[in-house]
């Protein structure tokens, strides 16, 4: 079976988090985060990144309410989601993304580093999307 490259990102309207995984792992790496303004960030620097990491496919953590109910920064992060998909030419898978954010920055708190939380955050939502991915 053919090993695939996901790229996640963990979409904010300050900064967009980036993690890369195999398909093979249960585990992600996270890489860095890209500034963005209200939302739009560099593309051409986010498409440099899929491009080195020979991505097959991207994963967007799609923020909902507790409740799973939608709000605004769940439309900004569809339309990154689709933007993406039209840039890159690959794959966009969506997944619910929530408390990602918190149990990051839960983990840098309590491990005392510096990580670079919206990676860290897109590791998270790699992570949890691999799992789900090979239970369905």
């Amino acid at each position: 079976m053919h090993t695939r490259t996901y790229i996640a990102f963990d979409f904010g309207m300050k900064h967009i988090g980036a993690a890369v995984a195999q398909s093979s792992m249960e585990t992600a790496t996270a890489l860095t985060s890209f500034p963005a303004q209200n939302g739009i960030p560099d593309w051409e620097a986010m498409l440099a990144l899929l491009s080195e990491w020979q991505a097959d496919a991207c994963v967007v953590g799609i923020p909902l309410t507790a409740d799973g109910e939608t709000q605004h920064i769940t439309h900004c992060a569809k339309k990154f989601a689709n933007r993406l998909h039209e840039k890159s030419r690959l794959p966009v898978h969506h997944t619910d993304e929530r408390y990602t954010s918190m149990e990051a920055e839960r983990h840098i708190r309590r491990n005392k580093l510096c990580d670079n939380i919206h990676a860290y955050s897109a590791k998270l939502i790699l992570e949890s999307w691999l799992r789900n991915k090979q239970s369905a």
